[in-house]
């Protein structure tokens, strides 16, 4: 356990690096970077994108994808604020409702990878087309606005110390799955099933029921990224958490885990979100195009993955030799 821990923070250590060079660079560049405002505002704005990768790590570390992710984040969103500004509904049951509803949604989307063996990717990516239709449907390209304070609480609160609620809520989350998916059979069940489905069947893992409980709760952290995002932002339209999927799959690879399953890390994943949400910060602070913006993300995505497969071609290429 000790090698397999030490072996996991190696593939963490590069993303804590960039971490550095990059607020280094932000500090000497720019005087506003190192502000009390701003770093709240950083933490706040990776808060939503961290609690939804605590969903999309589980299934990557078991080899499954799951690209509907923000989707489902706007449609909960959206459903929970119009019921609340129409309906004038009461925070605790929009939450609630929220959370069902994302978990609704991971659940059918378990059912159809793991029940009828239909392959995650293509899955989820046409989930996610359904899913932004619908929300685009209901709310016919219009803004739900006036949400509650109550319901703004997480996404807006700053505890004492300066410390931001929803930042505070993603580090809990990442450090207890984080244990979880180390130190307990769960977890042992998780890296089995991503290491070779096939085998951990055979040794009696119910690699079925365990994945449609992995997507199940997926569809739960991306309701709770929702009451977050939209408390953060104050309204909610069908574009909420548009590309969100995206930043999430490139923080994750960041962070060390293998796109072939197996290896994952909560933590690596919270720390690259939070490299990425710097560099967004910095490209604002720096008065960068936003237009370099997608590109410079998808060649830290590009790089992400080579830095993941390059090893196993290597030693592929070595075993055939």
């Amino acid at each position: 356990m000790r090698r397999t821990d030490f072996k996991q923070f190696r593939r963490t250590l590069p993303v804590l690096l960039l971490i550095l060079l990059a607020s280094l660079f932000l500090t000497c560049r720019s005087h506003a970077f190192l502000t009390g405002p701003n770093l709240r505002n950083l933490f706040m704005k990776s808060a939503a994108a961290q609690v939804m990768a605590c969903g999309v790590t589980f299934l990557l570390t078991a080899g499954e994808f799951d690209l509907s992710g923000g989707a489902v984040i706007a449609l909960s969103g959206f459903l929970g604020a119009s019921l609340i500004v129409r309906f004038d509904l009461p925070v605790i049951p929009a939450v609630i409702l929220i959370l069902a509803l994302g978990a609704l949604l991971g659940a059918g989307t378990g059912w159809l990878v793991a029940r009828l063996r239909m392959p995650s990717l293509l899955t989820t990516l046409a989930l996610m087309q359904i899913i932004r239709g619908l929300v685009l449907r209901l709310s016919s390209g219009t803004t739900v606005s006036g949400l509650s304070a109550g319901f703004r609480w997480l996404g807006t609160a700053v505890l004492p110390g300066g410390i931001p609620a929803a930042a505070l809520l993603a580090l809990a989350l990442t450090l207890f799955l984080q244990a979880v998916l180390r130190r307990t059979v769960f977890g042992y069940h998780v890296r089995a099933i991503g290491e070779n489905a096939e085998i951990a069947d055979a040794s009696g893992i119910p690699v079925e029921k365990l994945l449609r409980r992995l997507y199940l709760l997926a569809g739960i952290f991306y309701g709770l990224s929702a009451w977050i995002l939209a408390g953060r932002v104050g309204a909610v339209s069908s574009s909420l958490a548009d590309g969100q999927e995206m930043t999430v799959l490139a923080g994750i690879l960041i962070g060390g885990c293998s796109l072939s399953g197996g290896t994952g890390s909560f933590f690596g994943s919270y720390l690259g979100i939070l490299f990425l949400t710097i560099v967004d910060n910095g490209v604002n602070l720096l008065n960068v195009s936003s237009y370099w913006v997608q590109s410079l993300q998808g060649v830290i995505i590009l790089a992400a993955v080579m830095g993941d497969t390059l090893p196993r071609y290597r030693r592929r290429k070595e075993e055939l030799e």
